[in-house]
C-alpha cells in the first residue's frame, strides 16, 4: 500500500477502498472515488504496476472472494487507524521521521501527493 500511496499521491481513504475492477493495467490507470464521491482517473508507474499485479496473485490466492485490493484478514476494510499504525512503523523501520512521512491525519501527507501529481 506504501508503494501505491507514494506512486500515485492517493489518500488513504481512497487506498483503503480500492478495488481490483479499478485497476486498469493495459493503461496504467486507477480510478478512485474522492470527496463527494467523485470519481478521478489517476496514472500509475510501470514499477507499481509490477508489485500491484503480484500482489494481486498473492491476494488472489488467500482470499479469492474479496474484491478490495488491500483487504483486512477478514476481508473487510482496513480500519484507517490501523493502516496509519502500519504506515508509521515502516516509517520508522526505514529510519524516517514520523511528523515527516508517509501519513498525517486522514490523508497522505499534501506534500507527498503534490510531488505524485507533477511527476
Amino acid at each position: 500500500m506504501a508503494a501505491a500511496l507514494l506512486d500515485t499521491g492517493i489518500r488513504i481513504d481512497e487506498a483503503l477502498t480500492l478495488r481490483a475492477s479499478d485497476l486498469d493495467f493495459d493503461n496504467l490507470l486507477l480510478t478512485v472515488f474522492g470527496n463527494g464521491r467523485k470519481e478521478r482517473r489517476i496514472p500509475f508507474s510501470f514499477e507499481l504496476r509490477k508489485v500491484l499485479y503480484r500482489w494481486q496473485q498473492v491476494r488472489q490466492k488467500a482470499q479469492p472472494r474479496c474484491e478490495l485490493v488491500f483487504p483486512s484478514r477478514q476481508g473487510t476494510t482496513w480500519d484507517q487507524r490501523n493502516s496509519l499504525r502500519g504506515l508509521h512503523l515502516l516509517q520508522e523501520k526505514l529510519g524516517s521521521r514520523r511528523s515527516a512521512g508517509i501519513a498525517c491525519g486522514t490523508r497522505s501527507r499534501p506534500t507527498t501527493r503534490a510531488t505524485a501529481a507533477t511527476s
